[in-house]
C-alpha cells in the first residue's frame, strides 16, 4: 500500500503539513498521495507523486466549518483520528492508505511533524504587474469557538482608509475568502480593491504577494504563509506564544502587536493602525 496524506483542517496546519511532504520529497522518499480541498492543491502540486480533492461527499459528512487543527471537529478534545482513518481508508483511490505519521487530534501546528519539515516559499505561478500592493486580510468567521478573534468591520474599514492615505501610491487590497473575511463593500478610494471571495484558491493569495510591500491582519493561515513569502507582516493578536512557534518559517521583517483576547468585540484600537502605518513606511 502507498501512503497517503489527507488535508481538512485549518489552513495553518497545511502549511506544516506540506513543509512535511516537502522534507520527505527532499529525504528523496517522494509521497505517493496529498488529498485536499482544491484551493489548497497548489501547497502539494510537485512535491508529491499525486495530488487530489477531497470527494464530493465528504461536505456532506462533516461539517466544514468546524475545521480544527488537521481535522473537522466542534473544537474540543474529542479523539477523532480513528475515526478519519477509517473513513478516508475507504475513500482513497485502490492502493492507498492513510499514512502512519498524520495525527488528526494535533492540537497545535508546533506539534506536528517538529523535526521533518522543509519550509521554503511557495512558487508564484502567474506573474503580476502593476503598482505595488498592501494585503489587508479581514479575518471574520460568524460561528461559534471561531468568532472569538474577530475584530468589528469598523476597525477594518477604518484601517484600510488610513493606509490608502498614508500609502496614496499602493493598492490596499483586502483579502479573504467569502465565508472567513469580511466584505468591505463601504470604502471608495481610487487606490482601493475589494479582493474578498476571489481567493477560493489558495494560488491567488500567493500569488499577489508579488506585488505587496507588506500584509497586515489578525493572526491567522493566510499571514503565516506571507511570513514564509518574505513580505513584510503585521500580526494583532493576543497569543503571543503561537507567534513565536511561527519563527521557525519566517523570512521577512515581522511585527507582533497584542491584543486582549477579551476586548476582540470592540477592539478600535488607534495604535494599532499607527503602528501598522509605521512598520509597512520602514519595510517598504
Amino acid at each position: 500500500m502507498k501512503f497517503a496524506y489527507i488535508d481538512i483542517g485549518e489552513l495553518g496546519f497545511s502549511m506544516y503539513l506540506s513543509a512535511h511532504i516537502k522534507w520527505l520529497k527532499n529525504q528523496g522518499q517522494l509521497p505517493a498521495l496529498v488529498m485536499t480541498y482544491p484551493g489548497r492543491k497548489c501547497l502539494y502540486e510537485g512535491w508529491a507523486e499525486k495530488v487530489i480533492s477531497i470527494p464530493d461527499e465528504f461536505y456532506k459528512d462533516f461539517d466544514i466549518n468546524c475545521q480544527h487543527g488537521f481535522k473537522i471537529s466542534d473544537g474540543t478534545d474529542k479523539k477523532m483520528n480513528s475515526i478519519f482513518r477509517d473513513y478516508f481508508n475507504e475513500k482513497l483511490p485502490k492502493g492507498y492508505c492513510v499514512a502512519e505519521d498524520l495525527n488528526f487530534d494535533a492540537t497545535l501546528p508546533q506539534e506536528a511533524y517538529p523535526k521533518e519539515r522543509f519550509f521554503i516559499p511557495y512558487p508564484y505561478k502567474e506573474e503580476l504587474i502593476g503598482k505595488k500592493e498592501i494585503l489587508v486580510f479581514t479575518r471574520f468567521r460568524n460561528y461559534p469557538l471561531f468568532n472569538r478573534k474577530d475584530f468589528p468591520k469598523k476597525f477594518w474599514i477604518d484601517l484600510i482608509e488610513i493606509l490608502c492615505t498614508a500609502f496614496p501610491n499602493c493598492i490596499v487590497r483586502a483579502m479573504g475568502t467569502k465565508n472567513g473575511a469580511y466584505n468591505i463593500t463601504e470604502i471608495e478610494r481610487v487606490n482601493y480593491i475589494n479582493f474578498v471571495g476571489k481567493t477560493s484558491d489558495f494560488q491567488k493569495v500567493l500569488d499577489r504577494c508579488q506585488l505587496a510591500i507588506g500584509a497586515v491582519g489578525i493572526d491567522s493561515g493566510p499571514l503565516k504563509f506571507t511570513q514564509l513569502q518574505g513580505l513584510p507582516t503585521f500580526v494583532i493578536n493576543w497569543n503571543e506564544s503561537w507567534v513565536i512557534h511561527d519563527a521557525c518559517f519566517r523570512h521577512g521583517p515581522f511585527q507582533f502587536y497584542k491584543t486582549d483576547l477579551s476586548q476582540h468585540k470592540t477592539f478600535n484600537d488607534t495604535k494599532a493602525v499607527i503602528e501598522a502605518v509605521s512598520f509597512l513606511e520602514k519595510n517598504k
